[in-house]
């Protein structure tokens, strides 16, 4: 029996997750000698740490929570990209009564949620760069629950993903128009790749089992290309993994992530250098830092046959 794999989820377990669930169910893993068990993360702030210190050998975790890692001293490296530039941005609920957020503007007075340490740093620079005083809104970590708190009314707004948070307070709310949603783009000085979720990896496993992280690249192209070619064989596929997925909010997320999916895997040196000139202005990095030692393509599969 090969020796187990601790793989660190960025996240609850939800559909956009769907290649390493069908990479299991169809035993793609087992066809290539890895052993993965799946770990659902009880604060998705420790990912990086938890695979830097090698508590998990393989895990989630976005572009910009990658790097920062790097520049901490961890050694981990990104091997490969989940999800491409997903929609990213803030969730509004617009009860009755009060005024729709429409632009960061219209923040003034609010309370936003975020996610972790990066969401604040995130938000805090939105807000300057759109002249919104820090004083004049107030902030929360809300960790993994941005939806529930949103829906409840707890927050005005929260950081999320269309594809993902949006459709889970949507369907939590169940009024028409209440959700909305406020994309980042250029236009706000932010650019989206920064959340792009990338498969990582501890430097040490990589290369004591070399083998092993090629197996599990291959399994997880041909589990990616499953589930862009077969998409309902492979939400099925989700759903006797994980049966409590099985329902529409969650099949509704599905299809909104599909899109979003990396087809080749790879990840794009341009987005890279991207990131690494937003972090610099957010004083996250030293000039000097070498982004090129975060990432490597070299163990992604050039072709596979399902």
């Amino acid at each position: 029996m090969t020796v187990r794999i601790p793989f660190l989820l960025n996240w609850y377990a939800n559909p956009y997750h769907t290649p390493i669930f069908v990479a299991k169910e169809m035993d793609y893993f087992k066809r290539e000698g890895v052993n993965l068990a799946v770990i659902e993360p009880t604060d998705p702030s420790d990912v990086t740490e938890l695979v830097g210190t090698r508590r998990a050998d393989i895990g989630l975790k976005a572009m910009i929570h990658t790097i920062a890692a790097r520049a901490k001293g961890f050694p981990i490296k990104a091997i490969g990209m989940l999800l491409d530039e997903p929609s990213t941005g803030l969730l509004c609920y617009n009860k009755e009564g009060t005024s729709v957020v429409s632009s960061i503007q219209d923040l003034k007075g609010k309370r936003i949620g975020y996610v972790g340490e990066f969401g604040k740093y995130i938000l805090d620079d939105l807000l300057r760069r759109n002249g919104v005083n820090l004083d004049d809104v107030k902030t929360s970590r809300v960790g993994m629950r941005v939806p529930h708190v949103l829906a409840r009314g707890l927050i005005d707004a929260g950081i999320g993903l269309e594809n993902c948070q949006l459709i889970e307070v949507e369907d939590m709310i169940d009024a028409p128009g209440a959700a909305s949603f406020l994309k980042f783009d250029e236009s706000m000085g932010i650019h989206c790749c920064f959340c792009s979720v990338l498969y990582i990896a501890n430097e040490r496993f990589l290369n004591e089992r070399p083998e092993e992280a090629r197996g599990f690249m291959r399994a997880i192209k041909r589990a990616t290309d499953l589930t862009l070619h077969e998409p309902d064989r492979a939400f099925n596929l989700l759903c006797n993994a994980l049966p409590r997925l099985k329902d529409e909010t969650n099949r509704k997320i599905f299809h909104a992530s599909l899109p979003y999916v990396a087809k080749d895997l790879a990840t794009k040196e341009k987005d890279w250098y991207e990131v690494k000139e937003y972090m610099q202005g957010l004083k996250l990095l030293d000039s000097n830092f070498d982004i090129d030692k975060c990432y490597t393509n070299s163990l992604v599969p050039r072709s596979i046959i399902i």
